[in-house]
């Protein structure tokens, strides 16, 4: 099955049940912001997501995807949603993480020569032996931060 995965970053908070009826991979709070990084069936789950968003007040600053394409509000069409939602990036080589779950909940994703965890900010730095997809960090709760940010 092909999921749609895209991260919104929201000012006006999160509410509980918010990401129903798509699955909440990660919740992130900072002040009255909220990065809610959503795994939806269908794109009218998204859509749903978005319309109730804005109907509590909450207002998508951002939405970006595992390919990397980020957009800005909420303007966003049923087209871009399947293409970015449902696409991923390879990456290979050195990377630079930043996770927000358990290490044995991610790590073994990952296929690595050399692995270096800074437990104090939550980044990594890794040096895989196998390409790994963006939409694989996506569902760990997994940011790429480097050769390029993404989902945001």
């Amino acid at each position: 099955m092909s999921y749609i995965r895209a991260a919104v970053l929201l000012e006006g908070g999160c509410r509980a049940n918010l990401a129903e009826p798509c699955e909440a991979v990660l919740e992130l709070r900072r002040g009255n912001l909220c990065e809610l990084w959503l795994k939806c069936v269908h794109l009218e789950e998204f859509f749903k997501v978005l319309e109730r968003a804005l109907n509590e007040g909450i207002i998508p600053v951002e939405i970006g995807f595992p390919t990397g394409r980020k957009v800005r509000g909420y303007n966003l069409s049923p087209e871009d949603l399947v293409t970015h939602g449902r696409g991923s990036l390879e990456v290979s080589g050195r990377v630079e993480l930043e996770y927000y779950k358990p290490l044995g909940s991610w790590v073994g994703a990952l296929k690595v020569a050399r692995l270096s965890v800074d437990l104090g900010s939550s980044r990594a730095k890794a040096e895989l032996l196998e390409p790994v997809s963006t939409s694989r960090l996506f569902d760990a709760g997994v940011r790429l931060l480097k050769p390029l940010r993404v989902p945001l």
